[in-house]
C-alpha cells in the first residue's frame, strides 16, 4: 500500500456508536458511562439524536479499553490518554497505519498514565532501551501494550485492508548495522594510511587497507628479503595470498645500465 492509499484511508470519517461496540467491544451502557466520567469527548457531534465519533475518538476509546481490560485500570485514570490522543495536530492511528502498512513495523504504547505517553515503532524503542531512556533509581511502573492488533481490529471494521508486522525494515537495518560493525571490527586498531572501501550492488564487499610497517617488521622483512634477492640492489616483490596462504609471488629486479661516458 503506498503513502498516498494510507492517507486516503484515514481521514475524519464520522463513525456511530455501532462501530464503536464493533471496533472496540464497548456497549451502548459503557458508552453512557464513560461519557458521564469524561473519557468520551466532549466535542463529539451529534446528529438526530445520535452520538457520532471521530477516527481519533475511536481509536482512543479502544486503546483505553484496551488498557482497562488488560490492567483493570479506573476510568478516571484514563482521561491522561484522552488529553493525549485528542490534541489538535495528533493522529497516533495514521502514524501506526503508516508504520504497519509501509515498513512491516510494530507499534507499541508505552504510558505511566500521568507524564509519559510515547507510540512509536520497534526501531525507536529499541534505541530509547539502547540510550538508557528507562535507567534510574528511581523506581516507576508503565503500562506497555501493543498496538498493532488494535489498528487491524479498526481496520477490519472499517473494511480497510490489516497488516501483518513482517520484519522487513528491521531486518535489512540489522543487516546494514552488522556490515557497519564488520567494517569497525577491521578498523579498530589500525594504523592505516589509506583505506579503500568497494562495493557492488550497493552493499560493501571488500576492504583494503594500507599501513607502514614498524621498524621492526622492517628490519625483519628485510634480511628474509636478502635471501629472495641476493646481491641485487634494487627490486620489488609482489605477493598474493588468500587464506592467510601465499598464492602468487613475482619478483622485479632493476639493472642501472651505465651511461656511455661510464663506459669509455
Amino acid at each position: 500500500m503506498s503513502k498516498d492509499k494510507v492517507k486516503e484511508t484515514n481521514g475524519d470519517e464520522v463513525l456511530k456508536a455501532s462501530d464503536v461496540q464493533k471496533c472496540a467491544g464497548i456497549s451502548y451502557r459503557q458508552l453512557n458511562d464513560w461519557d458521564s466520567k469524561g473519557i468520551i469527548s466532549s466535542s463529539r457531534k451529534k446528529k438526530a439524536g445520535w452520538r457520532t465519533f471521530s477516527t481519533k475518538e475511536v481509536f482512543m476509546l479502544m486503546i483505553c479499553k484496551e488498557i482497562r481490560d488488560k490492567f483493570g485500570t479506573p476510568l478516571e485514570s484514563l482521561g491522561f490518554i484522552k488529553s493525549f490522543m485528542l490534541q489538535d495536530k495528533a493522529d497516533h492511528f495514521r502514524y501506526a497505519l503508516e508504520m504497519m502498512a509501509l515498513y512491516g513495523l510494530n507499534v507499541y504504547l508505552l504510558t505511566d498514565l500521568k507524564e509519559t505517553f510515547i507510540m512509536d515503532n520497534e526501531l525507536e524503542f529499541r534505541d530509547l532501551f539502547k540510550l538508557g531512556f528507562f535507567r534510574g533509581e528511581e523506581s516507576k511502573s508503565y503500562i506497555f501494550i501493543s498496538i498493532n492488533p488494535i489498528v487491524n481490529r479498526m481496520s477490519e471494521a472499517r473494511g480497510i485492508q490489516t497488516f501483518k508486522a513482517d520484519g522487513r525494515l528491521v531486518i535489512e537495518l540489522d543487516k546494514m548495522a552488522a556490515k557497519g560493525f564488520e567494517l569497525q571490527q577491521i578498523l579498530q586498531g589500525g594504523n592505516y594510511s589509506k583505506v579503500i572501501i568497494q562495493l557492488k550492488n550497493g552493499q560493501i564487499f571488500q576492504v583494503d587497507t594500507e599501513e607502514e610497517l614498524g621498524e621492526e617488521e622492517k628490519e625483519n622483512l628485510n634480511r628474509e628479503l636478502m635471501k629472495v634477492f641476493g646481491s641485487e640492489k634494487y627490486g620489488n616483490l609482489m605477493l598474493k595470498m588468500h587464506d592467510g596462504e601465499i598464492t602468487r609471488a613475482t619478483r622485479t629486479l632493476h639493472k642501472k645500465v651505465k651511461k656511455a661516458t661510464e663506459r669509455t
